[in-house]
């Protein structure tokens, strides 16, 4: 397992968990449960005083970003608590069907107004379709 760090232990938060001082370019909750973490070992004397490498989320920014062309679906899934989470067929801006995938709105925060277009045009059926059923009747 690849390691980032080291960082700096606040505090123990309990017997399973530390909070760590993080980059704020990490965007995660800074309360990290032991399995997830490794002490740090400095260098052995025998190697003498190597030079200390911080490793940057450099390799992270440089992967492409993906946007959002239009939202096609939507989905309750089912979770393992009994509950349902909402999910989103997208499909990406240059790329066809095949590359359509299932996200959450947690993975979709990057794209607000596609959301909220999503949003509206869903309102927009709804409407149509109670004006349907006025009409019929």
């Amino acid at each position: 397992m690849k390691y980032d760090g080291p960082f700096e232990v606040i505090r123990k938060v309990s017997s399973v968990a530390y909070q760590i001082r993080l980059p704020a370019s990490y965007g995660i909750h800074p309360v990290i449960n032991i399995a997830h973490l490794e002490s740090y070992n400095a260098s052995p004397p025998e190697f003498g005083n190597r030079p200390h490498r911080n490793l940057s989320r450099a390799d992270f920014e440089a992967l492409p970003e993906y946007e959002v062309e239009r939202i096609l679906a939507e989905r309750s899934k089912p979770t393992r608590n009994g509950r349902s989470r909402k999910e989103f067929k997208v499909r990406w801006i240059g790329y066809d069907a095949s590359y359509d995938e299932w996200l959450t709105a947690k993975d979709l925060t990057n794209a607000p107004f596609i959301m909220k277009e999503w949003q509206q045009s869903k309102r927009k059926k709804q409407v149509t379709a109670r004006l349907a059923e006025v009409c019929i009747v």
